[in-house]
C-alpha cells in the first residue's frame, strides 16, 4: 500500500480544483478579435504633433541600437518620466518600420491585446479564488465570466488613449509585464510546492522590476500584492511572512523613485498649490476614472483644468464628499464586503501618483490613467454576472447573456468611433472643441496647427480665443501663465507673417510679462525689432535668450547677423534659409516663407534666399511674387541656373511660353547637364508647337 502523498504547506484553494484550472482557447480567440477589431482604425492613423513629434518624429536618438543610443535611452528622461525598455521597444519598432506610423499603431494593438490575455487569465484565477463553491460544471460559466471581465477591460472607450496614440505605447508595454507579476504572484500562492511557489515568486519580481522600467507607474505593486494577500487570498494569518515577501521589492521601488524624482525636478514645472486645491484634485480624480468606467459618456483625449482654479466650485466639493465616503464605506464594510473594499483600496493605491499630487496642475485627467487603476471593476462586474447566472433559469441567463452583450456591443462601438479621432491632429483638436469649447490648449494646438497650413488668419482667431478663455491667469506664475506665455508668442508669430510687426511686438512684450524665461519670445522680439530698425533693443533680445539657452542656434545666427556685418550676415541668413527650406519640406509654407523675408532683412543680396522664397509663394499659388523673386535673385546672381529654370516653371504656368523657353534655354546653357531644365524646355516646345519639340 502506498503510503498518502505528503501535504503542502500551500494548498491550493478548493474552487482551483473544481473548476479546472485551464482556459478557454475560444475564449481567448474571441477577445483577441474583438480588440483587434475594435482598434482597427487606429492603423490607419498617423502621429499627433505635440508628445509625438518630441517622442518619435523628432527625435533621432531612439532610432538604433548602437552603445550612443542605449545610453540615451538608459540615461535620458525625455517627457518626465525614466522608462527605457519603453524607448528599446520604440527602438525596435522604428527598427522595422521606420516613421511609417503604421508599424507604431500596430504594435500598440498587439501590445494591448497581449495585456489583455494577461487579464483573462488573471480574472479567471481571481473568480475562481474568491467563489468558493464553484464545481466542474462551473468550468463554461467561469470561462464566459473571465471573458467578459478581459472584455470590458481591452474595449472599453478609456482604453482608446492609450493604444491610438503612439506615445502612450509605454502603457502596454509596462502593462503586459505588470499584469504578468500579478499572474506570476496570484500563481506562487496557488503552488503546491515551496519549490514551485519560490520560482513564480521570482517571476514576480523579476517581471515587477521589468514593469518599473518601462513607466514607472507599477511602483504600487507591493501594496497590491497585500491587498490580494488580503483577499482574496486571506494569507494575513501567515503573520510576518507576508511582508519579508515584499522587501526585495522595495529595492528597485527607492532606485526608480529616485531616478523619476530627478526627471520631474528637472523636466516639470513645479506647481504651489494650497492643500484644498491637492484635495479638490484628489477627490475629481477618484470619482471620475470610476464614473467614466460605468458611463463613458463625452470622453476626450484633454480634460483641461479650470483657471483659475477654484477648489470650492460644487462639482470639487461634491467629488470630495464622494470619495471621502465610498472610502469610508470601504474601510467600515471590509469584513461583510471584502471583495468591494479590496477593488477600491487597489483602486485608490493606483491611482495616487496620477491624482494631480505631482504633475497634474494643467490637467484634471487623463483616459491613459485608467488602464492601471480600473482593473478591478471589470472583474467585479464578471463576478457579479457569474452569480446571478449560477442561480438564474433558462430564461434568466437568456436575458443575463443579451444584456452583457448588450453592454459590449455599446462599448465597441462607441471605442471604434472614438479611435477615429487620433486619425490626424487637426480631427484630434478639433474632436476635443466639440466636447470642450473651452479648452485653451486645444485652441492653441489647432492654431499651430492652421499656421502650418498657411491660414495665418484662422489661427490667429485660435490663439485669441485661447487667450481670451482664461483672462484671469494674466498673473499667474506657474499655472497657465506659462500658457498664456506661449500663447501670446505664437500669436505674435502669426501677426509677424502677416506683416502686422507692432501688433506682433506687442504680443512678443505681453509673453514675456508672462513668462520672462522662453527664449523664443526674446528671440522672435529681436527679430520684430530689428525688422523696425530698433537694432539695439533686438540685440539685448538675442542676448538674453542666449542667456537661458546657450544652444538656441537662432538666436545666436541673429545676433551675429546684427554685430557682424555682411560676412557675417550672409552666414546669419543662409542659416535662415536652411531653417526655412526645412520648414517647407514639412508643409509649414508660412513659418518658412517668414524665415526667408527675415533672411532677405538679414542680406538683402542673398540669391538663394529670393529663390526659395520664389518656390514658396509659387505653393501658395502667388505666380506673380514668386516670378518678382527669380527675378531679383537673378539681378543678385545672372548666372543661377536654378534660378532662370524656376523662372522658366513660372512663366511657363502663366501660359508665357515663349518667355520660359528662353529661360530654360539660357538654364541649359549656363548648366548643359540640367535634366530638369531639359525636361521642361521639350514641355514648353511641344505645347508651342508639337513639331518643334526635340
Amino acid at each position: 500500500m502506498r503510503p498518502a502523498p505528503k501535504k503542502s504547506s500551500s494548498s491550493r484553494h478548493p474552487a482551483e480544483t473544481a473548476a479546472g484550472p485551464g482556459v478557454s482557447w475560444l475564449a481567448l480567440a474571441v477577445l483577441v478579435l474583438a480588440t483587434l477589431l475594435v482598434f482597427w482604425p487606429t492603423l490607419h492613423n498617423g502621429f499627433i504633433s505635440g508628445d509625438d513629434d518630441i517622442n518619435i518624429l523628432n527625435n533621432p536618438d531612439f532610432r538604433g541600437f548602437t552603445w550612443a543610443h542605449l545610453k540615451w535611452m538608459w540615461t535620458t528622461s525625455l517627457m518626465y518620466h525614466y522608462r527605457p525598455l519603453s524607448w528599446m521597444c520604440l527602438g525596435l519598432v522604428h527598427r522595422i518600420w521606420g516613421l511609417d506610423p503604421f508599424g507604431y499603431h500596430l504594435t500598440s494593438v498587439l501590445l494591448h491585446i497581449i495585456a489583455a490575455v494577461l487579464f483573462y487569465a488573471i480574472a479567471r484565477r481571481l473568480l475562481r479564488s474568491s467563489i468558493p463553491d464553484l464545481s466542474e460544471a462551473d468550468g463554461p460559466a467561469l470561462d464566459a465570466s473571465a471573458l467578459l471581465a478581459a472584455l470590458l477591460f481591452a474595449v472599453h472607450p478609456l482604453r482608446v488613449e492609450s493604444v491610438a496614440w503612439a506615445s502612450a505605447q509605454e502603457y502596454a508595454v509596462a502593462g503586459i509585464f505588470y499584469l504578468f507579476s500579478i499572474d506570476a504572484y496570484l500563481r506562487a500562492h496557488a503552488a503546491g510546492q515551496e519549490s514551485s511557489r519560490s520560482r513564480w515568486l521570482a517571476a514576480a519580481l523579476g517581471s515587477f522590476i521589468l514593469s518599473l522600467l518601462s513607466f514607472p507607474l507599477a511602483m504600487a505593486l507591493p501594496i497590491v500584492f497585500l491587498i490580494l494577500d488580503a483577499y482574496p487570498l486571506r494569507r494575513f494569518s501567515e503573520g510576518i511572512r507576508i511582508w519579508f515577501e515584499k522587501i526585495p521589492l522595495l529595492i528597485p521601488i527607492l532606485i526608480i523613485a529616485a531616478v523619476d524624482y530627478r526627471a520631474h525636478q528637472h523636466n516639470m514645472l513645479v506647481v504651489a498649490e494650497s492643500l484644498a486645491a491637492h484635495c479638490a484634485r484628489i477627490g475629481f480624480g477618484l470619482c471620475f476614472y470610476i464614473g467614466k468606467t460605468f458611463w463613458p459618456v463625452h470622453l476626450s483625449p484633454m480634460y483641461e483644468a479650470p483657471a483659475p482654479f477654484d477648489p470650492s466650485a460644487r462639482l470639487f466639493i461634491s467629488c470630495m464628499a464622494s470619495a471621502g465616503l465610498l472610502t469610508l464605506g470601504a474601510i467600515v464594510g471590509r469584513r461583510r464586503w471584502p471583495a468591494a473594499a479590496a477593488a477600491w483600496a487597489y483602486y485608490a493605491v493606483t491611482l495616487a501618483p496620477v491624482l494631480g499630487v505631482s504633475f497634474g496642475w494643467l490637467f484634471l485627467a487623463s483616459d491613459r490613467y485608467s488602464y492601471f487603476s480600473c482593473l478591478p471593476w471589470p472583474i467585479f462586474a464578471a463576478a457579479g454576472f457569474l452569480q446571478l447566472w449560477r442561480r438564474a433559469g433558462v430564461w434568466r441567463k437568456s436575458i443575463l447573456g443579451l444584456a452583457a452583450g448588450a453592454a459590449l456591443a455599446v462599448l465597441m462601438i462607441s471605442t471604434w468611433r472614438l479611435s477615429h479621432i487620433w486619425h490626424d491632429s487637426e480631427s484630434y483638436n478639433r474632436y476635443i472643441l466639440s466636447i470642450e469649447p473651452r479648452c485653451a490648449i486645444a485652441h492653441n494646438n489647432l492654431g499651430l496647427i492652421l499656421s502650418d497650413q498657411g491660414k495665418t488668419a484662422e489661427a490667429i482667431a485660435e490663439y485669441r480665443q485661447a487667450i481670451e478663455l482664461n483672462p484671469e491667469a494674466l498673473g499667474a506664475r506657474g499655472n497657465f501663465g506659462q500658457v498664456l506665455g506661449s500663447l501670446y508668442t505664437n500669436l505674435g508669430k502669426a501677426l509677424f507673417v502677416q506683416g502686422r510687426t507692432a501688433e506682433a511686438v506687442a504680443a512678443y512684450r505681453k509673453a514675456l510679462e508672462i513668462d520672462p524665461e522662453v527664449p523664443e519670445a526674446h528671440n522672435n522680439l529681436g527679430v520684430a525689432l530689428a525688422s523696425q530698425g530698433q537694432i539695439k533693443e533686438a540685440v539685448a533680445h538675442y542676448r538674453q535668450a542666449l542667456k537661458i539657452n546657450p544652444d538656441y542656434a537662432q538666436a545666436r545666427s541673429n545676433l551675429e547677423a546684427v554685430l557682424g556685418g555682411s560676412s557675417r550676415g550672409g552666414e546669419a541668413a543662409s542659416g535662415l534659409v536652411n531653417d526655412g527650406v526645412a520648414l517647407a519640406r514639412q508643409g509649414r509654407t508660412e513659418e518658412a516663407i517668414a524665415l526667408f523675408r527675415q533672411a532677405l532683412r538679414v542680406d538683402p543680396r542673398s540669391a538663394n534666399a529670393h529663390i526659395d522664397l520664389g518656390v514658396a509663394l509659387a505653393a501658395q499659388g502667388k505666380a506673380q511674387e514668386s516670378i518678382a523673386e527669380y527675378r531679383q535673385a537673378l539681378a543678385i546672381a545672372p548666372d543661377s541656373a536654378l534660378a532662370h529654370n524656376n523662372l522658366g516653371f513660372a512663366l511657363a504656368g502663366q501660359g508665357r511660353l515663349k518667355e520660359a523657353v528662353v529661360e530654360y534655354r539660357q538654364a541649359l546653357k549656363i548648366n548643359p547637364d540640367d535634366a530638369q531644365a531639359a525636361y521642361n524646355l521639350r514641355e514648353a516646345l511641344s505645347r508651342l508647337s508639337p513639331a518643334a519639340a526635340p
